[in-house]
């Protein structure tokens, strides 16, 4: 996700940081509910980093991810 948003509005990866995220988001006219989520999918893909998921934790992820990137390209700005 990280690269993803990276890839897509020019921001290096290594600046981006949850206040970075957050205001990019924002500056491309993206609504507060979906930069939340955003984080929000951050935040499970960096515990599952570290403690066990199972495979429908891990599908439900992947379905909200796939979900959040298609908000952000139909509304991005």
């Amino acid at each position: 996700m990280l690269q993803y948003l990276s890839n897509k509005f020019a921001v290096p990866t290594s600046s981006l940081t949850k206040e970075t995220i957050g205001s990019t988001l924002l500056s491309h006219a993206l609504d507060s509910e979906t930069i939340s989520e955003f984080l929000r999918i951050l935040d499970e893909c960096e515990m599952a980093r570290f403690a066990p998921i199972s495979h429908q934790g891990a599908q439900q992820t992947m379905d909200k991810t796939k979900s959040i990137i298609q908000n952000i390209e139909k509304n991005a700005k």
